[in-house]
This record gives C-alpha cells, structure tokens and sequence, in this order.
C-alpha cells in the first residue's frame, strides 16, 4: 500500500458476499513491490523496492500479521518466490535489478 505510508493491508472476505472488510494496516519496508504467500499460507514475505529489504511475517490464526524480521537483499529487489518443494526448509528467491543476481534464502519458518 503505497498510499499509506508503505504498509501491508489485511482483508478478511465475506464467504456470501464476497465483499472485503479490513481486518489490519501493518507499516512495512518502504516502497513494497512484492507480496508473497509461503505454500501454507503461514508467512507472508514483502519485498521493499527504495531499500532494497525483504520483511517477513506470521500470518496469525485471525489474518493478522507479526513481524518476524527484516533483512537487505540487494539493490531495487523486483520479486520473490516461496517454495517448500517438499522439503522441511522454506527457500525464497529474490531477483535484484540492479545488480543482475539471484538470492536465495532458507528458513525454518519458526
């Protein structure tokens, strides 16, 4: 949500309607580019183009977020992609596009 701030928006959706009803605002990196989902739908990864940061978060029981931690990626980072593949570790990939290269992060998830 470039409007407010540089925050993350959560909605809760109506089953019958469909209609959205805002559950939370969380402030996140500066410039957010990119949201992702893990697999399970526990953690959400945002992507901060100005800064060049990738937050993360638990998504809580009630659609909520806590912030877990943030970390530099690189220059102008342009997306992620979560993946369990099947293993007990998480991988997240990172395109910076500035600098031309792929990280790859791991982690827990805990």
């Amino acid at each position: 949500n470039r409007c407010h701030d540089s925050s993350v928006a959560c909605f809760e959706v109506d089953p019958v309607a469909g209609g959205l009803k805002l559950n939370c605002m969380v402030p996140t990196e500066a410039q957010p580019r990119e949201l992702e989902l893990d697999p399970e739908d526990k953690f959400l990864f945002v992507l901060g183009y100005k800064l060049g940061r990738l937050a993360t978060y638990r998504v809580l029981n009630d659609g909520k977020l806590r912030k877990l931690n943030s970390r530099h990626v690189g220059s102008r980072p342009m997306w992620v992609l979560v993946t369990g593949l099947g293993l007990p570790a998480r991988r997240a990939f990172i395109s910076s596009f500035r600098s031309g290269c792929l990280g790859v992060g791991r982690g827990r998830g805990d």
